[in-house]
């Protein structure tokens, strides 16, 4: 069965609701599902999981809905909004009207993922639902702001950050009030009256009965408890996380024998998107006309004044709106400065993905370079822009650099690379630390910690790290050597003799400069300088060449402080 499905805003107040409407050519039932994602950094590392399912309830005959909650993802608004909670827990009821208004449903369902049950709780105490499914739920609001707490002392330990009693949520800020409000929220003791049906689902691992499925039985209400595996895999980072197929199955079983189901024909001609307008831009969606699917979205200026366009591609295996939502802040900081931008997903990233495999979802993935020569064609074709601007973060440097060097596009003007950790991934290496800019990360590592004195204590006990050590000394002596042979070879003008001094050689003859942004833990400038300096150096002279270093900032900017110092450098970049 196709599945067809379209994305839009829907106006929430003043807030815009970005979602996902999936729905098959024939509609088998006037039932729809929901999807109340997580918050915080689950959101991004559910997202192939959520979409998945979406598609498969959609395969199986009902209207599903997946959508960026607001403050989040493409959705408008701010986390730190006083309302924000009022905003989450008043969302299904709009998406609700929507699917009663444009295709008469007539019962909706939700289904809520890890701490989306703690959105939905509280959601179905006004929201008439007899169905509901609790997805490896928290089952109090407490337990997910201490484990949020625990994620911020392991990310921040070494940095200072303010005590304004924000907590930074490994990139998505918590105030003082949403913690008040999530605090209050036990799943256990919530009132479900209107309720009829449950299924809630716990890991494998865990070895207690469920307290929610007991208090639901206790009730009168119709529950199954399940324990599945693959869950903890599913909330891992994008990169390694892992969609629990045998979960998506067991939920759509467990609907098709819960839900009475009445084979009736019903609208499905898809809504056009209306896009999202604001005081100073405006976003639409933007499909990318290619063989593969590549989705995109188009952020334009109300006022724009040059035709001057940033290309945001995939930071690792994140979807388009990019770690802590910095492809999307960006996108429309860049919108008030007279700056166009699109941030796309590469043909099996985010909402581009048409291959569900866990190996699929790759963050250099062989066909970037393709891909993204595709949309800059489009772009300068269709669009009629005459300024291009690449911009990557982590494997999304990597997969610029490597587009920019083939593109033979004229309009191409720049590449903003931040963060690389590689620029010539080889099938095999990690995506965490390759094995050819070890000793690069290495120094960054032994620079962290040579003032920390029980790192010395531990290091008198432990005669396996003095090895360690003395391995990386030698290490280090043989790149420095190796830098300043580069170095001398750029005075001299003598032609580069390593790949990564051809390539940005290249760039060069073709008049693309290099923006470097970078964090001062993060080895990407040391690997640039070590391995080409000396035609660094020559590009610096030509302006063609600029960096920016930012303190106390981790690989993707998670910290509130180290965020804003990035934005403030990328609209630097992009204006100069």
């Amino acid at each position: 069965m196709t599945i067809s499905r379209y994305s839009s805003w829907l106006q929430v107040g003043d807030d815009d609701l970005f979602f996902w409407h999936h729905f098959p050519d024939k509609i088998c039932s006037q039932t729809a599902v929901i999807i109340i994602g997580p918050i915080g950094p689950e959101y991004m590392h559910c997202f192939r999981s959520v979409k998945l399912l979406a598609d498969e309830l959609a395969h199986s005959g009902y209207h599903s809905i997946r959508y960026d909650p607001i403050g989040m993802g493409n959705s408008s608004g701010n986390l730190e909004d006083c309302n924000i909670w009022d905003k989450w827990i008043g969302s299904p009821h709009k998406l609700t009207e929507y699917l009663s208004k444009e295709y008469s449903i007539k019962e909706v369902i939700l289904i809520g993922l890890r701490s989306g049950c703690i959105v939905l709780s509280d959601t179905i105490k006004k929201l008439f639902v007899r169905n509901a499914v609790f997805w490896y739920p928290y089952a109090q609001g407490a337990k997910f702001i201490r484990d949020i707490q625990l994620l911020d002392k392991l990310l921040y330990k070494n940095i200072e950050i303010s005590n304004d009693k924000i907590l930074d949520g490994g990139g998505y800020p918590i105030t003082a009030e949403l913690q008040s409000e999530i605090n209050k929220i036990n799943l256990v003791s919530q009132d479900y009256n209107k309720l009829e049906n449950a299924l809630v689902i716990n890991s494998k691992e865990t070895t207690s009965k469920s307290r929610l499925y007991n208090k639901f039985i206790a009730e009168d209400i119709n529950a199954e408890s399940l324990y599945l595996e693959g869950l903890d895999a599913m909330t891992k980072q994008a990169a390694i996380s892992k969609i629990p197929y045998s979960n998506i199955k067991s939920i759509i079983e467990w609907l098709n024998k819960t839900v009475i189901k009445k084979r009736e024909e019903s609208k499905t001609t898809q809504n056009k998107s209306l896009g999202y307008t604001h005081n100073n831009f405006k976003e639409v969606v933007f499909n990318i006309p290619s063989q593969r699917n590549i989705f995109s979205i188009l952020t334009t200026p109300i006022k724009e004044n040059i035709k001057k366009i940033v290309i945001i591609v995939n930071t690792g295996a994140a979807h388009h709106v990019g770690p802590n939502r910095f492809h999307a802040d960006a996108a429309r900081l860049l919108a008030e400065h007279g700056v166009s931008t699109l941030r796309m997903d590469l043909s099996n990233l985010g909402d581009s993905t048409y291959i569900y495999d866990d190996d699929a979802h790759h963050p250099y993935p062989q066909n970037a370079t393709e891909d993204i020569d595709i949309v800059i064609e489009c772009i300068a074709g269709e669009l009629k822009y005459k300024d291009i601007i690449l911009c990557g973060l982590c494997s999304g440097a990597h997969n610029i650099f490597h587009a920019a060097i083939k593109s033979k596009n004229k309009h191409l003007q720049k590449i903003i690379i931040i963060n690389p950790l590689t620029f010539y991934w080889k099938p095999g290496q990690s995506i965490f630390a390759p094995e050819e800019y070890q000793a690069e990360i290495e120094e960054v590592y032994y620079q962290k910690q040579m003032y920390d004195y029980k790192k010395w204590l531990k290091l008198v006990t432990n005669p396996k790290k003095i090895i360690n050590i003395v391995r990386f000394i030698l290490l280090y002596i043989v790149k420095k050597c190796k830098s300043v042979f580069a170095s001398m070879q750029g005075i001299f003008k003598v032609k580069a003799d390593n790949i990564l001094e051809h390539d940005i050689e290249k760039l060069g003859e073709k008049n693309i400069s290099i923006s470097l942004i970078y964090s001062k833990d993060d080895p990407g400038q040391k690997i640039l300088m070590s391995k080409a300096s000396g035609i660094i150096k020559i590009h610096s002279k030509r302006n063609l060449y600029s960096s920016i270093e930012i303190p106390d900032a981790d690989h993707t900017f998670s910290s509130r402080q180290s965020r804003q110092k990035l934005l403030e450098a990328l609209i630097n970049c992009v204006i100069h």
